[in-house]
């Protein structure tokens, strides 16, 4: 029997609820999904300790080998849009954004990498981010950590 590939926001939506399940077993408060300000709307937002953070799911179908890196998802529009709804929520005191990119694999099993605190860099797109964690489906509900 086969069944019927979810769709584009279904996909998006089953995304979003395993990051939010990552960014709770990190022990952050989970504030609110798909937040609307006046400059963007912002998947997921968070408090990292005192830190307000907005968190951009990019969920996809495909192998561990043939995916883009994830640096290749946000440009420095998105990522100004972003900052900019972050200081319509909290406009003073720290903020930051990152990045969970969550990829489905062709045996259903799901992998998880987050970058932190992305930045823009240079006049085109792209970014950079401190430090990042990579989580497949083995071992805790989230998996095992790869730090890079």
């Amino acid at each position: 029997m086969r069944f019927a590939k979810p769709t584009t926001a279904e996909l998006g939506e089953c995304g979003e609820a395993f990051a939010a399940a990552h960014i709770s077993s990190l022990g952050w408060r989970l504030l609110g999904r798909r937040v609307r300000t006046a400059h963007a709307e912002l998947d997921l937002v968070a408090l990292d300790d005192q830190v307000l953070v907005a968190i951009e799911v990019k969920t996809g179908r495909g192998t561990l080998h043939a995916r883009r890196a994830p640096r290749e998802h946000l440009g420095r529009r998105t990522l100004l849009r972003q900052a900019k709804a972050l200081r319509d929520i909290r406009p003073l005191g720290p903020c930051r954004i990152d990045l969970v990119e969550i990829l489905i694999l062709k045996d259903g099993s799901r992998h998880l990498t987050h970058l932190v605190e992305l930045k823009p860099k240079g006049p085109k797109s792209g970014f950079e981010d401190r430090y990042s964690t990579n989580r497949g489906d083995s071992g805790s509900p989230l998996g095992p950590i790869d730090r890079r």
